[in-house]
């Protein structure tokens, strides 16, 4: 067997090892002129009848590198019509674009790119897109994810399929790849920007590794692509283990906030807390490998301790919060400010807020109950009312009332600390004030004593909120 097809045989053992490749699918090929690319479309044009695959490629321009990048879209195109594939090609100012976003020129590149994948699988309405990562490739990540302190996730560099993305070359090494570019006579395109150690991956392909490779183990690419794999593995497991821990624990969720059941999830393992926080921060639509080592060792400081009330910022729109409901993680809001009028008889939906109100005049029958044993639902003296408008706004710093069965003023911000009502409900606190801003109820939890109902009482206004 010629080394072609054993490279080619073990090209296909490996996408059906991975389950890469599935019948009758959409795939895309990411071409960027390289060899890598290059070989990879070669590779899958090959197997096409085989699994009756659908195959475009595309091409991202990142304007970085002048005429020889335009070159590169120009060969791009010309594989396309020599493959008889339709290329679906892109022009973007990555330069621009990382100084506008503050970011790296690698990871600015990263982010146009990726995007442009999701644009075109979208446009496209293809299954997959196909990358041309190797195993050299993959080493270097790995060792570029060590250096910078990354978790088990980090550790284990590129996936193979993860989402809609696949890297059938993983198990190839470089050399092999350019071997089998090289006998099958396959043009390719040479960027003269990999070669230069100005990028941090660069120094780690043509400096660490030769080192690495000559002091300490030839087969340095080989052993850090299995560590790889190790930690890919662990971390799938930790993944799925934290993802039924999760449900386990939780209270409460909504698509705003998760409240984890704290006794239980300090019956975890360290790890497994991580996972479960981490995997209710992706619920809320966070990263949470952007949080730093410092950042988790304050959120387990935080659940191991007895301060209700004290909270970790873990990012600009997320808090975790112990309190008395649990281990709250909830997306902050953009505040609304609100302030409604209200009129007797009628019934209200709010959308910003997810809350129907409503309000109903009754006669008062004799043997009526005074107080409502849901909190939810109450009733006033109308009577005290009916010359006054009505109102629903937020809760201010300086609110005060009566609370039902006090003849002094207590403040808000005093009397929801008293009665432990929860800090990820505070913040969406209403009242019910007249329009000489005398608050009537404190929504969902307590009425004013000045407004309560007397043996005096003729008419009631039922009153009830909740959410949508």
């Amino acid at each position: 067997m010629s080394t072609v097809q054993k490279f080619r045989q073990s090209f296909e053992r490996y996408c059906k090892l991975r389950g890469l490749l599935v019948p009758n699918e959409k795939i895309l090929i990411a071409v960027s002129g390289g060899v890598d690319s290059v070989v990879l479309l070669d590779l899958l044009v090959g197997v096409q009848d085989k699994y009756q695959l659908q195959l475009k490629v595309i091409h991202l321009n990142h304007r970085l590198r002048g005429k020889e990048a335009d070159a590169d879209e120009a060969f791009v195109h010309q594989l396309g019509q020599q493959y008889g594939l339709s290329v679906i090609s892109e022009r973007i100012d990555v330069r621009t674009y990382a100084k506008k976003k503050k970011l790296s020129l690698e990871a600015g590149a990263r982010e146009v790119r990726y995007d442009f994948f999701h644009r075109a699988l979208a446009q496209s309405q293809f299954d997959k897109v196909a990358t041309g990562h190797q195993a050299d490739d993959q080493a270097e990540t790995v060792l570029l994810h060590l250096l910078r302190g990354s978790g088990i996730r980090g550790l284990g560099g590129i996936s193979p399929h993860r989402d809609c993305f696949i890297r059938p070359l993983l198990f190839a090494s470089r050399a092999e790849i350019l071997q089998y570019a090289q006998t099958q006579k396959l043009s390719f395109r040479q960027d003269a920007s990999n070669l230069s150690c100005v990028y941090t991956r660069n120094r780690i392909r043509w400096k660490l590794i030769p080192y690495l490779a000559k002091q300490f183990n030839p087969q340095i690419v080989k052993k850090l692509n299995q560590l790889a794999d190790i930690f890919r593995e662990n971390e799938e497991f930790l993944s799925q283990f934290a993802y039924q821990a999760l449900n386990d624990c939780v209270k409460y969720r909504d698509d705003k906030k998760i409240v984890l059941e704290i006794n239980r999830f300090l019956g975890y393992f360290n790890i497994v807390k991580k996972y479960i926080v981490a995997s209710a921060l992706r619920e809320l639509g966070l990263d949470p490998e952007l949080l730093s080592f410092k950042k988790w060792e304050r959120v387990l400081a935080l659940s191991a301790s007895e301060q209700k009330g004290k909270r970790v910022r873990v990012s600009p729109v997320v808090d975790i919060i112990l309190d008395h409901a649990g281990l709250v993680i909830e997306k902050q809001s953009a505040s609304v400010d609100f302030f409604h009028p209200v009129q007797p008889n009628k019934e209200y939906y709010f959308s910003d807020l997810s809350i129907w109100f409503r309000s109903k005049i009754e006669q008062r029958e004799g043997s009526e109950s005074c107080f409502s044993q849901n909190n939810r639902r109450e009733m006033v003296d109308y009577d005290k009312l009916c010359d006054r408008q009505l109102f629903l706004r937020n809760i201010k710093p300086a609110d005060r009332f009566y609370p039902l069965g006090m003849q002094q003023a207590k403040k808000i911000s005093d009397f929801v600390i008293d009665e432990k009502i929860p800090l990820h409900e505070r913040n969406r606190l209403l009242v019910l004030v007249t329009n000489r801003d005398e608050i009537v109820w404190l929504c969902g939890y307590r009425i004013d004593d000045r407004f309560k109902i007397t043996p005096s009482t003729r008419r009631v206004l039922k009153l009830e909120i909740k959410t949508a």
